[in-house]
């Protein structure tokens, strides 16, 4: 079993995958884009063990704030590290 990725790009447009194989636990992990199962050839036999997570890809601000002296949107050699500011992560409800 595996994701088509082509056919679910926009599906899965801005997720990332979860980590396969955490936990030690195959019940309740998540498996990769692929995985295989064992033989199942009983009508109504299922494999609870396989399973795909998909999670908002995370997001990172810079390394430092700096003075935009000449206010062009790029970051000169000249234009040096302000220190002591504080910036606060904040979680904003779904849309």
């Amino acid at each position: 079993m595996s994701i088509d990725t082509a056919a679910s790009a926009t599906a899965l447009a801005g997720l990332a995958p979860t980590l396969a194989n955490q936990g030690g636990d195959t019940a309740v992990d998540s498996s990769t884009g692929s995985a295989t199962s064992v033989l199942m050839t009983t009508d109504g036999q299922k494999d609870l063990t396989l399973d795909f997570g998909s999670y908002d890809a995370p997001v990172s601000i810079g390394d430092y704030v700096r003075w935009d002296a000449n206010r062009d949107g790029l970051q000169s050699a000249t234009e040096l590290p302000v220190a002591g500011v504080k910036v606060d992560l904040l979680t904003l409800p779904a849309p």
